[in-house]
């Protein structure tokens, strides 16, 4: 690719790695044929929770859900998402990360259907074993999105399960 790597080391102290890789910069534009378009500005009173620890998983959804104009609420753990819904209930679908510190997805679902059975709230984790899906739909999720998650997939699920709650 026309770039460099090398490695600076000191004994007992460490390591540290560089590369470089070049950059050209392009006119081009990239069009996106996504669903979540049709609808923009509708989408805009459309509240998603994102119940993620790891930033950069959710900093890649926030983009994904932006392009569908929908407002994006974040939680950083299973205690948090719980605490939002109560704070803020114009919350329309969660999406939920399973392992997560303080209060994992599993054990916020169970709290949040107590008192509300009919928000959609769609499972992301990278467990992908049949068990693990049905062990979700049996706790309350409504549906479940295997990491790394495309977008085709997160489009289709979300606007499925936003089509049963919002019509």
């Amino acid at each position: 690719m026309g770039g460099e790597i090398w490695v600076e080391s000191e004994k007992n102290a460490g390591a540290a790695f560089f590369f470089t890789s070049p950059y050209v910069a392009s006119n081009r534009q990239m069009d996106y044929n996504g669903e979540f378009d049709e609808d923009f500005d509708e989408n805009k009173n459309i509240a998603i929770l994102i119940a993620e620890d790891e930033h950069f998983n959710f900093i890649y959804l926030q983009a994904l859900l932006n392009e569908g104009g929908y407002r994006i609420i974040h939680a950083e753990n299973g205690q948090r998402a719980v605490e939002l819904l109560e704070e803020d209930g114009n919350v329309d679908l969660i999406l939920m990360n399973i392992g997560m510190p303080v209060m994992d997805g599993f054990e916020a679902v169970e709290v949040i259907r107590k008192t509300n059975a009919i928000i959609p709230i769609i499972a992301q984790s990278a467990y992908t074993m049949e068990e693990d899906k049905q062990k979700a739909l049996e706790l309350g999720f409504d549906d479940s999105l295997e990491k790394p998650i495309r977008r085709d997939v997160l489009t289709k699920v979300v606007k499925k399960h936003l089509n049963k709650v919002i019509g």
